[in-house]
């Protein structure tokens, strides 16, 4: 929720003045995750490993032309779209490498 939406929720008596109150003390801003590559093959791999660990199966390798694409990728939703992107290419993968053809079918087919 944007600062601007939880203000709206405040006048609507659908989030506490004074729990804001509190809370805006420490403001954190954390920029898009297109404004910070070098986050996302750290990211990508949690969410594989993860991922990899519910299914009970090896993690498979995200190559380097997949995370050259992901990281020059805008991602408009944010980290969320790549783990929910994540977790879909381990649904279906079939085999032991994620490609960046792997990644761009995944990514026409939410579109």
């Amino acid at each position: 929720m944007s600062h601007g939406g939880l203000q709206e929720h405040i006048r609507q008596n659908r989030f506490r003045r004074d729990l804001y109150d509190r809370l805006s003390t420490t403001i954190i801003n954390v920029p898009a995750l297109r404004d910070r590559p070098g986050d996302i093959p750290l990211l990508a791999d949690y969410f594989i490993q993860q991922q990899a660990e519910r299914d009970q199966k090896v993690a498979p390798e995200l190559t380097s032309e997949a995370l050259d694409f992901m990281q020059t990728y805008p991602w408009p939703s944010n980290v969320r779209q790549m783990h929910r992107l994540m977790e879909q290419v381990m649904w279906s993968l079939d085999g032991d490498r994620i490609t960046a053809d792997t990644i761009k079918a995944h990514l026409q087919e939410a579109a």
